[in-house]
């Protein structure tokens, strides 16, 4: 894989590219490139399948395969290079879309004194949540991504 491909998964499928290196960390380099991808698909399936369409397992795959081909020093250049960060970008800022990072626009509001919440909408991903407040922001709270999906995945 070239960097400018990993550079355009972590700015436009992030959630691919980082599940996709999560099973390359997890299952190892030697594991994804002699195993075929069905078999791959298959044990993604078995984690967390149910949450992600099958498509999207495919596409993991296909990237697990082309980032067992990189050295280590060479994939921790491009996670460097292209400013990938392992925390989900915004994950807990207001206004700030836990998914992508992108701005969230707010569809309805709660008036409070002391605590309450905004339902949000982002036109970026199409993520929806609620942000809550107890006289501050506190987090986000009930993420659905585009298919409706919670974000992130529960852990089985």
């Amino acid at each position: 894989m070239k960097f400018e491909k990993f550079d355009w998964l972590a700015r436009g499928n992030r959630p691919a590219l980082l599940l996709a290196m999560e099973l390359l960390m997890q299952s190892g380099r030697g594991f994804v490139q002699n195993t075929e991808k069905a078999e791959i698909i298959g044990q993604l399936k078995n984690t967390a399948g149910k949450l992600i369409a099958e498509t999207m397992l495919a596409e993991i795959a296909d990237i697990a395969k082309e980032l067992a081909e990189l050295r280590t020093c060479k994939l921790l250049e491009y996670v460097k290079r292209s400013g990938l960060e392992f925390e989900r970008p915004g994950s807990q800022e207001p206004g700030v879309c836990p998914i992508c990072g992108g701005k969230i626009e707010y569809e309805d509001g709660m008036q409070f004194e002391d605590s309450g919440h905004w339902t949000w909408k982002c036109p970026d991903c199409e993520a929806a949540g609620k942000e809550e407040y107890k006289k501050v922001f506190t987090k986000h709270f009930e993420v659905i991504d585009s298919n409706g999906k919670p974000f992130p995945a529960p852990v089985p």
